[in-house]
């Protein structure tokens, strides 16, 4: 959970597409899912005015990035946390090996005038299959 002053990834996970389970395993060059889950707390939120997410796809067995995909939006300033669920499509194509282990990663910023706030977030590993 956030704190009153930051803003933080607190669940960042691959799934399939459409679905909320974490995906164990994709299959080669096919489309999938990212889940990013942000939070933010009520004092930095009265100053918030953008926040933006990216997010990479690695390939852990070659040391090569699969994806990028950056994200960003205008904030309202609100007396409220924030509590936001985004959903990122990796697109088809990408290449890798049957058995290469992936992995992603995200950055995380929110403004709010002069209190930015940033994190990071990694995910736990999947497989990819034929």
């Amino acid at each position: 959970m956030a704190g009153n002053w930051d803003a933080t990834v607190t669940v960042l996970r691959a799934t399939e597409t459409g679905k909320n389970f974490v995906a164990a395993t994709v299959q080669n060059g096919k489309e999938f899912d990212v889940v990013v889950e942000v939070e933010a707390g009520a004092r930095i939120m009265e100053f918030a005015t953008r926040h933006d997410v990216v997010v990479s796809v690695l390939n852990v067995s070659a040391g090569t990035v699969l994806a990028r995909l950056p994200f960003g939006e205008p904030l309202t300033p609100a007396t409220a946390a924030l509590h936001r669920s985004l959903r990122l499509s990796v697109p088809a194509g990408w290449i890798a090996q049957e058995g290469d282990v992936l992995e992603v990663v995200a950055s995380y910023k929110l403004t709010a005038g002069l209190h930015p706030n940033a994190s990071s977030a990694r995910s736990g590993d999947f497989i990819v299959t034929a």
